[in-house]
């Protein structure tokens, strides 16, 4: 069945939709795997629900494949930091900060790269 990767995306905005948006986001990305917007929504909601493996690999293909965006970067970064990937954790978090993050993402990135650093 056809999931419209607009829906994945509200979904995403929302926690309280996550497991619905997982299963939502897993068939919307078979139709459209090249979406860095898709690729987002998934990898933020896998994020959320501590599948950090997934949600590297989703907002890595959307941080070198859509704009730059400082979500994206935090996202990622605190993916490879729960993975234990020190350099990539470095890399993103350091990237998500200059692209400018909200105060508590900011927050917590200085934190995580403080324990990496």
């Amino acid at each position: 069945a056809f999931v419209p990767a607009q829906l994945v995306i509200l979904f995403a905005e929302d926690p309280a939709n996550d497991q619905r948006a997982s299963a939502l986001g897993s068939k919307a990305l078979g139709a459209s795997p090249d979406d860095p917007r898709l690729a987002k929504a998934v990898g933020l909601i896998s994020f959320r629900l501590g599948d950090f493996r997934r949600a590297a690999d989703l907002l890595n293909r959307a941080a070198t494949t859509g704009p730059a965006d400082s979500r994206v970067f935090y996202y990622l970064g605190m993916s490879q930091y729960r993975l234990k990937h020190r350099t990539e954790a470095i890399s993103a978090l350091r990237r998500a900060l200059a692209l400018g993050l909200p105060a508590d993402q900011g927050g917590t990135a200085k934190a995580a790269l403080g324990e990496l650093e």
